[in-house]
């Protein structure tokens, strides 16, 4: 969300430890024209980066790691308001590594 209007088009990225790293990046993806989005990653996954980046790092329980290619549970984040600045948000213009 940013407001009340769902962030469509909005790119999301799923990294394997808290780091910038495009070799960090396990997935990416895209919500959708409803500002949600599907996003499953594993380390045989890469994707490549668009410029300019914010970055909200958020943390989800251990159960839903899974090893291998398959997740065996999905972790609803919820709603995300992107017209608010959250703990620990950065702003950078491009992943290191690429």
């Amino acid at each position: 969300m940013c407001g009340k209007v769902p962030a469509s088009k909005v790119y999301v990225r799923l990294f394997k430890i808290n780091s910038d790293e495009i070799s960090n990046a396990l997935a990416t993806a895209v919500t959708n024209d409803q500002g949600k989005f599907i996003i499953e990653g594993n380390t045989g996954n890469y994707q490549g980066s668009e410029e300019r980046h914010r970055r909200i790092t958020l943390r989800y329980p251990r159960e839903y790691v899974t090893i291998g290619r398959v997740p065996r549970r999905n972790y609803n984040v919820g709603n995300l308001n992107l017209m608010l600045q959250y703990p620990n948000e950065a702003h950078i213009d491009e992943l290191k590594g690429i």
